[in-house]
């Protein structure tokens, strides 16, 4: 008999969240069920296919090489089922009208927009309406549809999907890393350019925690103003790496491990509008290119900070 007739899709599915998100932890929450749910299926598909797909001595697990080939091949099999829904659904209709979505401003140029390019261009009658703030809209008042929030406590009234936690690190050009590298050693006296946030957040790792003085420290009102500042030398800063790791020109210094604050990425509706074809589209192509990026940064080659000589 042809094993792959045997092979279980929901397996599958389970080894391709184990790809895409790095641990058997982060795979259940995408999933919605346990750790222990995740290694059983992830054992019982090594039994179907008789061979080991995961590294279990390292610690989260990694794919072996068997492993990322089958995730590969499962990638091919979910974009190719996904694309044949889309048309089917797009002729049973309701893929028309507006989707009103609202999140903070960056989150648009690199998250949400590119996501949802493609969806409009295969359904032409639908519209995006992109409404940025930094104050959460009432979505039971319909003044949204979706909501995209980085948030740990997002609200209990309303239907929520945690995509991914955000992992923040310590962002600068060269020059800069050089220099907080320096002023990291109390015996040289040096000190280093800063940039933070003005009454920043308690979720995002603080400013004097890494080991520096903040002799010169630049405090900026919003988010956007801080990457502009990072990027264009103003200072260090401590930014989600989903952000710092897109920046030409800036680098993720090594020196500093920063924690996870436990800050995770939702995607927020009411119940009302759950059986949304149309949102669930544009849910599926936001969260796929989250996932996506993620993907990116943890594999791609990237530029870093030395220790100094």
């Amino acid at each position: 008999m042809d094993k792959a007739n045997d092979l279980n899709w929901d397996d599958l599915r389970v080894l391709l969240a184990l790809s895409q998100h790095g641990s058997t932890t982060a795979a259940a929450n995408d999933l919605g069920v346990s750790h222990q749910t995740v290694a059983r299926r992830i054992s019982q598909l090594e039994q179907d296919i008789g061979a080991a797909l995961v590294n279990r001595d390292a610690h989260p697990w990694t794919l072996t090489v068997t492993g990322q080939r089958i995730a590969e091949h499962a990638t091919r099999v979910h974009q190719v089922v996904g694309e044949m829904l889309t048309g089917i659904r797009q002729q049973t209709s309701g893929m028309t009208g507006t989707v009103r979505i609202t999140s903070i401003t960056w989150a648009f140029d690199l998250l949400i927009m590119p996501a949802l390019s493609k969806l409009q261009v295969d359904h032409p009658q639908l519209r995006f309406e992109y409404i940025a703030d930094y104050q959460a809209l009432d979505l039971q008042a319909g003044h949204a549809d979706l909501a995209l929030r980085f948030t740990m406590t997002p609200p209990q009234d309303l239907i929520g999907t945690r995509i991914a936690d955000v992992t923040f690190g310590v962002y600068g050009t060269p020059q800069l890393l050089d220099e907080f590298a320096m002023a990291r050693d109390s015996r040289t006296g040096a000190t280093c350019r800063m940039i933070d946030l003005e009454g920043a957040p308690p979720h995002r790792p603080r400013i004097d925690s890494l080991g520096v003085p903040l002799d010169d420290l630049t405090r900026v009102g919003d988010f956007s103003t801080l990457v502009i500042g990072v990027q264009h030398g103003v200072g260090i800063g401590i930014l989600p790496d989903l952000v710092g790791r897109k920046l030409e020109g800036v680098h993720r210094s090594t020196l500093v491990n920063l924690p996870n604050p436990g800050l995770g990425i939702w995607l927020l509706k009411t119940q009302n509008l759950r059986g949304s074809q149309k949102l669930r589209a544009a849910e599926a192509a936001i969260k796929a290119k989250i996932h996506s990026m993620l993907a990116e940064t943890r594999t791609a080659a990237l530029p870093l900070a030395s220790a100094p000589n």
